[in-house]
């Protein structure tokens, strides 16, 4: 399976988000390549619909998001690691999804629920997880804007996994704690490679407060 994983935490590979999705990846039995936001030349869009009018949606801004989108294109599974910033994913990865637009149908489609969206188009084929990790202890409320999002862009069958109190990872006392949590993670990607989806069961653990 071609993994790759999306970092959008300033931190890089000692993001405690990343530290998730790294586990993730274990628990698939797979090897992830890795692209972090932050230190990629990602510049905003400019929303002039260009992609939209060329035959091949080439996006034509010069940076390193067209090689970004050529690896989300040939990717299988697509890990989206984003710490939640202001309710949402920092800036970099925010541009990143901006630039996406030249992945998305020009038509507008209406799902089951009345709600319009601009899907990514069939040609792209990678399935999606999103895992989000937040200080705050409250999942209540805490990810909706960042949830709203990826659902919009890829699918109410996105695959989530929003964790709570994600600074435990750095107190030592707390270790025990924090592995045990990292255990069900790892489970997590075991479902997800065997099944395809994370079992009911292991959502129901992972919901629970580490604390």
């Amino acid at each position: 399976m071609n993994v790759l994983i999306i970092n959008g935490s300033a931190k890089g590979k000692n993001s405690e988000t990343f530290k998730i999705a790294q586990t993730f990846v274990a628990g698939l039995g797979e090897k992830a390549k890795v692209i972090e936001t932050y230190n990629s030349k990602i510049k905003p869009c400019k929303s002039c619909f260009k992609c939209q009018k060329n035959k091949k949606n080439k996006c034509t801004i010069k940076d390193d998001t067209q090689k970004i989108i050529k690896k989300i294109k040939n990717a299988d599974l697509v890990i989206w690691s984003s710490p939640l910033f202001c309710y949402s994913v920092p800036s970099t990865l925010k541009a990143l999804l901006d630039r996406l637009t030249s992945l998305s149908s020009k038509t507008i489609i209406v799902d089951d629920d009345g709600e319009t969206t601009h899907p990514i188009i069939d040609t792209f084929g990678a399935k999606h997880v999103l895992i989000s990790g937040s200080p705050l202890p409250d999942r209540e409320n805490s990810f909706d804007a960042i949830k709203f999002q990826f659902t919009h862009m890829f699918g109410k069958d996105i695959e989530m996994i929003l964790c709570t109190e994600k600074t435990i990872f750095h107190i030592a006392s707390a270790q025990a704690i924090a592995q045990h949590y990292l255990k069900i993670i790892e489970r997590a990607g075991r479902d997800y490679k065997h099944f395809g989806h994370i079992l009911k069961e292991t959502h129901q653990l992972l919901s629970q407060p580490m604390l």
